[in-house]
């Protein structure tokens, strides 16, 4: 349940990259031709939307983690009181979500890099 709320707030922005992709002369030229809808979702659109889908994805980890109960209780209003006791349990959890984030963000950068249509032109 926690996914499909974080996935509802990124659904504005993957709609608009796909409109923008939408009013592009290629679409234009499948749709002149006579190509089905489906077939211009899945071959032009999904893969120029699925890189900007992948980098939202991996930016609500950190978030996503935060949110969820066990992880994220160590650092948000129910760990606060054993911080003032030990503030030593601040930084284990504190760096490993830092990591956990950062090598997320990292793999889907790298990913997005190598699946994005826009970038393969260039080799």
């Amino acid at each position: 349940m926690l996914g499909f709320a974080f996935g509802i707030t990124g659904s504005p922005v993957i709609r608009g990259a796909a409109y923008a992709v939408s009013t592009q002369p290629f679409v234009e030229v499948a749709k002149t031709v006579g190509c089905h809808p489906i077939r211009i979702m899945v071959r032009p659109v999904m893969p120029n939307v699925f890189p900007i889908a992948l980098v939202l994805g991996t930016i609500n980890v950190g978030a996503a983690i935060i949110a969820e109960p066990s992880w994220g209780g160590m650092l948000s209003a129910d760990g606060r009181p054993f911080m003032t006791i030990a503030p030593w349990l601040f930084y284990a959890p504190t760096i490993a979500l830092a990591l956990v984030v950062f090598s997320v963000n990292m793999f889907g950068d790298a990913l997005r890099d190598r699946l994005d249509p826009r970038l393969r032109g260039g080799k």
